[in-house]
């Protein structure tokens, strides 16, 4: 498959990154987001995901990335995430 066709892909799909309040985690927000996808920005820093998905461009159709709190330790805060997630973008 070639970058091209990958890129189009992937445009306008939905990603959870999590840890995407820093590190490695905002550089794949950014590169994501250039290439169209609807993110959230999930991490156990609320605040530093917020200033990542206000950081970002937007993606596109208008859809500005989200930011939630999660806790990846946590099964309950895991599955409290994925439910937002469903119930904002059903």
């Amino acid at each position: 498959m070639s970058t091209r066709s990958q890129e189009r892909s992937i445009c306008g799909r939905l990603a959870v990154v999590t840890g995407g309040g820093g590190g490695i985690g905002k550089a794949i927000c950014y590169v994501l987001a250039e290439k169209g996808v609807q993110l959230v920005v999930a991490d156990v820093d609320l605040a530093a995901a917020e200033a990542v998905a206000n950081a970002l461009p937007g993606a596109r159709d208008g859809q500005k990335p989200v930011a939630m709190h999660v806790d990846v330790s946590n099964s309950l805060s895991v599955q409290t995430l994925f439910k937002a997630i469903k119930d904002v973008h059903e």
